[in-house]
């Protein structure tokens, strides 16, 4: 995948995955900076990712809304149910050519903490033949009320790269095939 591509899909994992918890009725994360590193065991070769996430309430109001279009424009199965302190997500979505069906596992107390498993398998990615196994797990942890240099949604991925969640909408808008 090239870089580009790469840094596109970090930033549009990062931040809907944790928007898709949102949809799932979790309490608002604490305000202030969280620290995202996604490990992607399945496939193999896929780098660790590790970003920066400035959050306030109206941030994860408006992920959550972009969560929710998300989920309702490209997934067809959409499941979630709560046992205990888990919630569980059983999904099929399809992004431009890639079908993902998977399971989601969130946990944690949203004020110190977020964990998001992930197992499923994905199809239709470019370069591969047949269903590919997806093995995934973000932890977030809550750094420091402040936000140095940052505003609310912004996310400053590994490089330095910064995107916003409003920058990341329209960006929805310019390339409508990669979202839906």
């Amino acid at each position: 995948m090239p870089i580009s591509r790469f840094v596109l899909a970090a930033a549009i994992t990062v931040t809907a995955s944790q928007a898709l918890a949102q949809d799932a009725g979790f309490p608002p994360r604490r305000d202030g900076l969280w620290e995202v590193v996604t490990v992607t065991e399945k496939p193999d070769k896929v780098p660790k990712v590790t970003a920066r996430m400035c959050v306030d309430r109206a941030t994860d109001a408006d992920l959550m809304g972009y969560g929710l279009k998300m989920s309702k424009d490209t997934c067809p199965r959409y499941e979630t149910s709560r046992k205990g302190q888990t919630w569980v997500i059983d999904s099929q979505c399809k992004v431009g050519p890639v079908t993902t069906t998977a399971k989601a596992q969130v946990s944690g107390d949203f004020q110190s903490s977020v964990k998001v498993r992930m197992d499923g398998t994905t199809e239709g990615m470019p370069g591969t033949n047949g269903p590919q196994p997806l093995r995934m797990t973000q932890t977030a942890r809550w750094v420091s009320e402040a936000c140095e240099g940052m505003k609310p949604g912004d996310v400053v991925l590994d490089g330095g790269i910064k995107v916003n969640v409003k920058q990341l909408k329209q960006l929805q808008k310019l390339l409508p095939g990669l979202l839906r």
